[in-house]
């Protein structure tokens, strides 16, 4: 039985590919193309029949004829690395080496490991870290613009570097160029864990994100705030800020459950938050002068005395939770409220009133000054513990030592 055509121009195609393999080896350059124009005939991979063809003409010096056999090969197959890089070392060779580069930097993409492509990385880096420093020190000397010009040489020679590409993220962040900012980081998640440095470009994304979130916060647009916030805190879950400014916000839009959630998630991570206390202090506060204003007395106490619990040196504080025990019918907690009102601001003008009303006799029945609705502007504010009234013109009061 005879074979097809097709299984016997298949057969001698791969034979005139082997015969011309030899011939190659043999510097019978001239033999090797006439050879593999027979092979080109067959179903046989044509990117190795381009590639093949490629170091014939490298043999005989024909560059431009190497190069395009060599382009015809990366076309059928745009991973082949033995095409890219010889084509690499053939444009280097021409002198055209940015070209060569490139060509090269499509070789590490497909594998960094092999071994032509971590010489090429050594000598590259070499380079790009003198770029690299020279960057820091413009950074140093507040010459932004020649740092950028520095750091764009840097990543010439060594494209998508990690370090180099957070420091360019760094200063676009800086200059309130977020999108720019989260170009070079996008960039610079491809080499990140080669380099050994994805936790810093989580961390450079999440402060990236968080300060677009601030900026969103001055202009009171305060959901798209708490969008980036988000995306700050799924790359960073342990940064106390992020949460605190996501608070902030939910605060901001009266949304106080939500931002309580957070402002305790952060004295989990780090107790004794002073800022987070402040503000812990102001929302209770700000809940028991609603539920007080809604004639919800007892309710009222409860949160006033939370916010005494982070602040017990806020006088405002003591001085709502003893309008509300008034309401409430607790005189003695009213009382013991307003003394401690005055211990801290002497100067307390309503608790004084209220005060010199208990202390000739029991209290009366009538509303103390003040007792009406609460005003949230002047009782949310959260002063200083140390803070206090100047004293009337003309009166001396003797303090005890703090």
């Amino acid at each position: 039985m005879f074979p097809s055509n097709e299984s016997f121009l298949t057969s001698v195609c791969v034979i005139a590919m082997k015969q011309a393999l030899i011939a190659l080896n043999e510097e019978r350059y001239a033999d090797a193309l006439q050879l593999l124009a027979k092979a080109d005939q067959a179903c046989l991979p044509q990117q190795c029949i381009a590639y093949t063809r490629a170091l014939c003409y490298v043999g005989s010096k024909d560059m431009p004829a190497a190069l395009y056999e060599l382009e015809r090969a990366i076309q059928v197959d745009d991973r082949y690395m033995d095409a890219l890089i010889l084509k690499a070392k053939l444009l280097w060779e021409t002198g055209q080496t940015l070209a060569g580069n490139n060509e090269m930097w499509k070789a590490h993409a497909v594998d960094h490991r092999h071994p032509d492509v971590d010489e090429f990385l050594r000598r590259m880096k070499g380079s790009s870290d003198e770029y690299y420093m020279l960057a820091t020190r413009d950074i140093f000397l507040g010459d932004v613009k020649r740092a950028f010009q520095h750091l764009q040489v840097a990543l010439e020679f060594d494209h998508n570097s990690t370090k180099v590409l957070l420091l360019k993220a760094g200063l676009y962040r800086r200059q309130k160029q977020f999108e720019d900012a989260l170009r070079e980081l996008e960039l610079a998640t491809k080499r990140m864990h080669e380099e050994n440095l994805q936790e810093e470009v989580n961390r450079q994304i999440s402060l990236t994100y968080n300060d677009m979130a601030l900026h969103l916060f001055k202009d009171r647009l305060y959901e798209d705030a708490i969008v980036l916030l988000n995306e700050a805190i799924a790359f960073d879950k342990k940064e106390v800020d992020f949460y605190i400014s996501r608070a902030d916000c939910f605060r901001e839009l009266k949304k106080y459950q939500q931002a309580l959630a957070d402002y305790h998630f952060c004295l989990e991570l780090q107790p004794s938050h002073a800022e987070v206390e402040n503000r812990l202090a102001y929302i209770h506060n700000a809940l028991g002068v609603d539920l007080y204003n809604e004639g919800r007395y007892e309710q009222a106490q409860v949160e006033f005395t939370r916010a005494i619990h982070y602040r017990p040196q806020n006088a405002e504080f003591f001085v709502n939770r003893a309008r509300a025990a008034y309401h409430s019918a607790d005189m003695d907690q009213a009382f013991r409220d307003y003394k401690n009102a005055v211990a801290i601001d002497p100067y307390h003008a309503e608790a004084q009133t209220w005060l010199e009303q208990f202390l000739p006799t029991k209290p009366s029945a009538a509303l103390p000054p003040g007792s009406g609705m609460l005003d949230r502007t002047q009782h949310l504010h959260i002063k200083s513990p140390n803070a206090t009234r100047k004293p009337p013109k003309g009166v001396t009061v003797a303090r005890s030592p703090r």
